[in-house]
């Protein structure tokens, strides 16, 4: 894959770490050498690093409804699948 196939965006930044030093023990997005990243610990090896994103509200409360709709179909079988349960122990 080549530089013009990945999208960046121009207010994410990634940090070098010889220039400005990761903060350690924190959650940051890390490089890893083979130019991959993923949320963790900052870790010697690694070449380049960023803060974390933040989500939007909106999103945010999108999940948490597809959450409360995941729960409440779980509660729904179970109560469905365990009838002899009374209803108190199944919600």
């Amino acid at each position: 894959m080549s530089d013009i196939d990945v999208l960046t965006a121009e207010v994410s930044v990634c940090f070098d770490p010889e220039i400005v030093p990761p903060p350690r023990g924190q959650t940051i997005w890390v490089v890893g050498p083979g130019n991959s990243g993923y949320k963790g610990l900052w870790y010697e090896g690694a070449i380049a690093w960023a803060h974390i994103p933040k989500l939007p509200a909106s999103v945010k409360a999108r999940q948490e409804q597809l959450l409360q709709e995941k729960l409440e179909r779980e509660r729904t079988r179970d109560q469905h699948n365990h009838s002899e349960l009374p209803q108190e122990q199944t919600s």
